[in-house]
């Protein structure tokens, strides 16, 4: 991908359910999640911003492309059983595919106003009439694909996770793995949630702490937990 270009992903799921499965790629590719802001030290990192659009989609909107698998939008909607949208901006290039259930079911890439590449896609037609594909995903509810990785990260609600690769060297003051439960959100932003170490034992504590503060003691996490599980 060139140096201008942006992947993100549209997933119809919750954003806790997309954060636990894109933790379980990158883990699969060589990667451990370190609590936020932690892995500036480490050349390797990787960043991503989930954003949570109501309560059962989410965007993904990872900073470096390479770090995920080619077929990761497929992997993603076969391990949730849902639909996922990937697009790709790169220059005059513009891109989309749709999976479900691990099944490509259209796709359509241009260049400029040049149709490069489709597969059952709707906007075939628009297109080819000179309608440009962006102002068509735009009008599809995909208006938040042209959010930079930054900019997602500072959306209220966003969560963002970091990583660093699972054989960087652990010197004093580096950081720690991270033990997340995709059961559990912060009671008072809905992140993500990570098991820590208080005076009277372990609890769960928000993982965009400081800026957030919430937590749960163990009982309350286990009574969530409950909850969440009977509702699946």
């Amino acid at each position: 991908m060139a140096d201008d270009g942006r992947l993100v992903f549209h997933v119809a799921a919750r954003a806790l359910l997309v954060a636990a499965r894109f933790r379980s790629h990158l883990e699969s590719r060589g990667y451990r999640l370190v609590p936020t802001g932690t892995a500036g030290g480490s050349e390797a990192h990787e960043r991503v911003a989930i954003v949570p659009e109501g309560p059962n989609a989410a965007w993904i909107y990872p900073e470096h492309a390479e770090a995920l698998h080619d077929d990761f939008g497929r992997w993603l909607s076969h391990g949730l059983r849902c639909r996922v949208t990937g697009i790709v901006a790169s220059g005059p290039v513009l891109a989309y595919e749709v999976t479900e259930a691990g099944a490509r079911v259209e796709h359509l890439a241009v260049n400029s106003a040049e149709i490069v590449d489709d597969g059952e896609s709707p906007y075939r037609a628009e297109v080819a009439a000179g309608r440009p594909l962006a102002d068509l995903l735009v009008a599809a509810g995909f208006a938040h694909f042209a959010r930079t990785p930054s900019e997602a990260e500072r959306v209220p609600g966003a969560l963002v996770l970091d990583f660093v690769p699972k054989e960087a060297k652990r010197t004093k003051g580096a950081a720690s793995e991270v033990e997340i439960d995709p059961l559990l959100a912060c009671p008072k932003c809905g992140a993500p949630l990570r098991v820590a170490q208080g005076s009277f034992g372990a609890f769960y504590a928000c993982v965009r702490y400081p800026e957030c503060r919430g937590k749960l003691t163990a009982r309350q996490a286990d009574v969530e937990r409950k909850k969440r599980e009977r509702g699946f």
